[in-house]
């Protein structure tokens, strides 16, 4: 299946820097590209890493433009505009129904939220102070040592923030700001299998979704795995990643493959599940029907090359990031290439 899959590049021209705003979007210069999102007009987002920035890519037009951040690492900005404010590395993005967008802003230590109406941006989790503190109370009064991902239900209740370096899932409810541990003891190991992921150790939380029915998946960064934890019980088990770190098992069971250090994923419309396989150079894709793994883009090697051919010779580097468009194809945070790339059946 992985030859059926082709490779395009629709966001940046791979030189790095900031510019192009007003442009194409295969025009503009970007910096280390992370994390991708889309709104339900199909609008693409995604956080221009190092730029400190989000941009945005207009589905009609493919023009780009800079909705947050100066471009200068900083803590600034709430309350006003966000193309005025200051972030430092935004990561993880994702999008409520609203349009209204939620960014890990990961050396501040804090979600911000991006309004979709005004623009204008606040801090919505996070105090700034790096820790572990304020569950059951506000989110804006929590700690965070280095949140990464941000994922929110399908229903839009609640958001799930990885802290990769604090071992955990945290949960904050949209009707009440209150934020709770969901997933991990803060212990940096791979444990718990079988009992509630409140009690387990998550080895590096890295990146989190969740599935139309409720799943929530977990990704070990450090454990080079993906967890699994059930939405009516809350109990954890693992059903892909043997724990060690290398490139094994495809088409074979997911749960005997071998992956390094992946750093991001998604749920696609039918709940199969896409892996950044990042140190790999890799996109893995598991069957949730048949449990079977496979690589569908990345032929392991760190390059630039392979636009308009098969996606399994094509080259990443280091890639962090992706997401399902309402097209139905996967869009690539191509991170060290400075590209977005478009991931698609055909």
């Amino acid at each position: 299946m992985g030859a059926n899959w082709r490779m395009a590049t629709v966001a940046g021209t791979g030189v790095l820097g900031h510019g192009g705003d007003g442009g194409r979007a295969v025009d503009a210069a970007l910096n280390n590209p992370f994390d991708v999102a889309f709104d339900t007009a199909g609008n693409m987002f995604f956080t221009d890493t190092f730029n400190h920035t989000v941009r945005r890519v207009d589905v009609g037009t493919g023009v780009i433009s800079t909705i947050a951040g100066t471009g200068e690492a900083g803590y600034s900005g709430d309350g006003g505009k966000a193309v005025a404010a200051q972030m430092n590395q935004p990561y993880g993005i994702t999008l409520d129904r609203a349009g209204n967008i939620y960014v890990a802003d990961r050396l501040n230590a804090c979600i911000r939220k991006i309004t979709a109406r005004g623009g204008t941006i606040e801090t919505f989790a996070g105090n700034g102070r790096k820790g572990f503190a304020g569950d059951a109370g506000p989110a804006t009064s929590a700690s965070f040592v280095e949140p990464n991902g941000v994922a929110l239900d399908c229903e839009k209740k609640w958001l799930f923030i990885t802290d990769v370096a604090d071992n955990r899932v945290r949960k904050v409810d949209l009707r009440t700001d209150i934020i709770t541990t969901f997933a991990g003891t803060g212990e940096a190991a791979h444990t718990g299998d079988g009992g509630l992921a409140s009690r387990a150790g998550i080895f590096g939380a890295r990146a989190v979704a969740v599935a139309a029915d409720g799943t929530v998946y977990v990704l070990e960064r450090q454990g080079s795995s993906l967890r699994r934890i059930d939405a009516a019980t809350g109990v954890i088990t693992t059903i892909s990643g043997t724990g060690g770190h290398g490139y094994a098992g495809d088409g074979g069971p997911a749960k005997d493959a071998v992956f390094d250090r992946p750093k991001e994923m998604c749920v696609d419309m039918e709940g199969n599940i896409f892996i950044v396989d990042t140190e790999n150079q890799a996109i893995r894709r598991i069957d949730m029907r048949t449990g079977i793994v496979e690589t569908v883009a990345g032929n392991g090697k760190l390059g630039p090359y392979g636009d308009g051919g098969p996606a399994v010779l094509a080259q990443l580097a280091r890639p962090h990031g992706i997401a399902q468009g309402s097209d139905g194809a996967f869009y690539i945070g191509d991170t060290e290439n400075n590209r977005i790339r478009r991931l698609s059946l055909g």
